[in-house]
């Protein structure tokens, strides 16, 4: 991530740095290290005022605000310390990344966020748009298994993977390429859903039906008769760290094949992460 020092040029000090130091404080929340130029501070936001003077001027802006981002953009590493392109902007860095297969994002204005995807960079005014630009990658940058899930830990804040998971992609019934689609959708179901019906109260009993009709997966517990078989209930459980949980509640990509298996709402889970994803099969044992 990366502070884009062409795209700071502000009509409304107060405000658009708000913005900013709130974009910043969001992606630095979400464990990212958003980087900058070296040269920034002369870049200019207004006519005749560079960042430098904006920042170490009191009146300015706002106190806190002011105090605030210089504390942030202090702690920001210079992107350019190590590299070969001194001279170049940071958007054209980004772009350079971009082509080498990774994900760059700029850190912009909020005028300048649209359109949010240009060279395969994306323009953040606001987090949510980095939420939405990694969920674009599978396709944008044609992931294969290890990398979508790496992409999945952060487009979905509410999922937290198995570690082992990418090696499971194989255990459903059609390629990875042919499949890829179909589980991201899934994926962004149970992360947007499946939260969200769950902290309105709906009661577990109404929970599959409500989560097929909102997102049109089938979701279920396991059967009664797959509950009397305890080497089947077995097969659900997922081990992390010295703790197991019981994914029995599942998703159906396919009515009769294909399922992600979850554990939900449990403190154990950690990272603050509230659903589980444990288990990519095609059936297990019932």
């Amino acid at each position: 991530m990366y502070l884009d020092e062409e795209c700071l040029v502000s009509t409304n000090l107060g405000q658009d740095f708000t913005q900013i130091s709130t974009l910043i404080y969001d992606a630095v929340k979400e464990g990212f290290k958003p980087r900058k130029k070296s040269t920034i501070y002369s870049a200019l936001v207004a006519a005749e005022l560079d960042i430098a003077t904006l920042l170490f001027s009191p009146g300015s802006l706002d106190e806190d605000l002011r105090k605030s981002l210089i504390v942030q953009f202090d702690r920001m590493n210079d992107w350019d310390e190590a590299s070969e392109e001194q001279a170049s902007t940071t958007r054209t860095f980004a772009e350079t990344r971009a082509r080498d297969g990774v994900a760059p994002v700029c850190f912009v204005m909020q005028r300048y966020s649209e359109p949010r995807i240009v060279n395969k960079v994306c323009n953040a005014a606001h987090f949510e748009a980095v939420r939405l630009f990694y969920r674009d990658l599978p396709d944008l940058l044609d992931l294969g298994p290890e990398a979508l899930i790496n992409n999945c830990v952060r487009a979905f804040p509410n999922l937290y993977f198995k570690s082992e998971i990418a090696g499971e992609i194989k255990n459903f019934s059609r390629s990875y390429r042919d499949i890829r689609d179909d589980l991201h959708q899934a994926l962004i179901a149970l992360n947007d859903e499946l939260p969200r019906l769950i902290e309105a109260g709906v009661p577990h009993q109404e929970l599959g039906a409500r989560f097929a009709a909102v997102s049109g997966f089938d979701f279920s517990p396991e059967s009664p008769k797959t509950h009397r078989n305890k080497d089947a209930m077995k097969e659900r459980n997922v081990s992390l760290g010295d703790k197991t949980f019981c994914c029995e509640w599942h998703l159906k990509i396919e009515p009769h094949r294909d399922r992600i298996h979850i554990h939900f709402y449990d403190p154990c889970i950690g990272n603050g992460r509230q659903i589980l994803v444990g288990i990519f099969c095609e059936h297990l044992t019932t």
